[in-house]
């Protein structure tokens, strides 16, 4: 689908409470990273940055503590990136 059309959306939100609230929305092209030696750097980079995270056990969900670590699939993973056109952002702040 964004192979057919880059343009993109993305929002991301972080929510305390009602009041309290965090809201960037990015627009941009997508840019498909083929495999090579770019698509290695990027996935090794993402690995380092984010396996401390993933291989927490405080971040699996209750009764899922002997799911599989990984699931395997027929498909490959498709390295992306999003060049940006324009950002906004919005936020709530309660002052208490």
């Amino acid at each position: 689908m964004m192979r057919k059309n880059p343009n993109v959306c993305i929002e991301v939100d972080s929510i305390e409470n009602g009041g309290n609230w965090r809201c960037v929305i990015i627009q941009g092209k997508f840019q498909e990273i083929k495999p090579g030696t770019s698509q290695n750097k990027i996935v090794k980079l993402l690995e380092e940055r984010y396996s401390p995270i993933i291989n927490s056990n405080t971040l699996l969900p209750r009764g899922l503590e002997h799911a599989p670590y990984y699931v395997e699939k027929e498909t490959k993973a498709i390295v992306f990136r999003i060049s940006l056109d324009k950002t906004s952002s919005k936020y709530e702040k309660q002052i208490s």
